[in-house]
């Protein structure tokens, strides 16, 4: 399981995927915790080829690089290439689904 928010991307073990959301939301992730990667600046997550590396080993990195994208109202379907030399090593090709949040407060 991937959870990536543009800055940060986490993995987590695929047994993962079987358990309903609130389990998931209430379960505590870090003994399962594969790996944690940055991205190299919050905009770079936006990017078509994303490069992060992982925390503790700045000399290990991941690639996704974007092969596929299609938006449906505020989702968007993105195929992305998965290439890294920790966790799963990869190429593969994870699907996402992307969604379109903003966050704004009022001038004062």
């Amino acid at each position: 399981m991937i959870i990536f928010n543009r800055e940060l991307l986490v993995l987590l073990p695929k047994a993962w995927l079987k358990e309903a959301l609130p389990e998931l939301l209430a379960r505590d992730a870090s003994q399962d915790v594969i790996a944690i990667a940055k991205a190299k600046d919050e905009n770079s997550g936006l990017a078509p080829s994303m490069v992060l590396t992982i925390l503790d080993h700045p000399d290990r990195k991941l690639t996704l690089t974007e092969k596929s994208s299609k938006t449906i109202s505020d989702i968007r379907d993105k195929a992305l290439e998965y290439v890294s030399d920790f966790g799963s090593m990869g190429p593969f090709v994870v699907k996402m689904d992307c969604i379109n949040y903003q966050l704004s407060a009022p001038l004062r």
